[in-house]
């Protein structure tokens, strides 16, 4: 197990105590990527600053939340430091074209109701 940094990108809403207190914060919209969870740039506070600035582009600015976390490739999938997971996304998105299931309008994100 690997100790890693990370960052998370919020909107500036001038609450630091509860940031603090409550973070970090779950991203829940409906085109979330991979479906509800924590997202964090790792490594890189650049990618943060990119998702701030570029991506969301909140009205009120933006902060950057830096963390430190436990890390195992057991546990996680890892589409930036770990080329198998990267591999496996990849063919498995391949497979799923293929069978008619996938195209480029496809959204990993899936709701069980």
């Amino acid at each position: 197990m690997a100790k890693k940094v990370i960052y998370q990108t919020l909107e500036d809403r001038a609450n630091p105590d509860k940031i603090e207190k409550d973070g970090p914060f779950p991203c829940n919209w409906d085109n979330t990527w991979l479906g509800d969870g924590y997202y964090f740039w790792d490594t890189f506070i650049e990618n943060a600053h990119w998702w701030g600035a570029e991506v969301r582009n909140y009205k009120n600015g933006y902060i950057i939340c830096k963390a430190f976390c436990d890390f195992n490739d057991g546990e996680c999938f890892d589409l930036v430091g770990n080329t198998e997971h990267l591999i496996l996304f990849t063919n498995t998105y391949n497979f799923l074209k293929i069978k008619g299931l996938a195209n480029e309008n496809t959204k990993v994100k899936r709701m069980d109701y």
